[in-house]
């Protein structure tokens, strides 16, 4: 349910729990069924999040389409700001002078485009920052096949604080886009192999 919220353009759970018909029936639940409220979405997705879960989940999806690539796992420090009421994880970054505070999700994908892991940061981590030379050599060398996904993550306000959660949404997103995307490069992979 938490993954057809992301790929109906950003259900809340309450919408979710309350969707159409074409909605439920891809969840297997009929007219009679109890469906799930919104309580019980917000509760699994926060004990996916303390049991830090999300990235092995993430590496279950891609088992099957795994290729030789190591996983982007870095440590990041984050400098902790203490302020009442603020998010106290999320950083402030300036972009076209403009002032954003928040998150960054800074993404490693394969050759298909396939999400393989996500680091979250603040907003003022640099892109380069959690990646190794080899990695912003062969970023630069794949320009064309990142801005794919780059363009699907692009910022969006979230309704989460702190960076566990926020880590959740980023993960959550990258399973719904490489679910979505699996069928077709399943199809595509099958056409090239009875070709050959």
């Amino acid at each position: 349910m938490l993954l057809v919220g992301i790929w109906n353009g950003g259900f809340s759970d309450e919408s979710v729990a309350n969707s159409n018909l074409h909605v439920m029936r891809f969840l297997g639940l009929c007219l009679e069924d109890d469906v799930p409220d919104h309580f019980i979405l917000s509760r699994f997705r926060t004990r996916l999040t303390i049991a830090r879960a999300w990235d092995g989940l993430l590496e279950k999806i891609n088992h099957p389409n795994r290729d030789d690539e190591s996983d982007a796992q870095t440590a990041m420090r984050v400098i902790e700001v203490i302020q009442p009421v603020v998010d106290t994880e999320a950083r402030w970054l300036k972009k076209n002078d403009k002032s954003v505070f928040g998150y960054k999700q800074h993404t490693l994908f394969n050759n298909n485009g396939l999400v393989l892991a996500v680091e979250t940061t603040g907003a003022n981590c640099h892109d380069s920052k959690p990646l190794p030379l080899r990695q912003l050599q062969r970023n630069h060398l794949i320009t064309k096949v990142r801005y794919v996904v780059e363009r699907t993550f692009g910022s969006k306000i979230l309704r989460y604080c702190g960076l566990a959660k926020v880590h959740a949404w980023h993960i959550l997103q990258a399973m719904a886009y490489n679910l979505k995307r699996l069928p077709k490069l399943y199809s595509d992979q099958s056409s090239k192999n009875q070709n050959l």
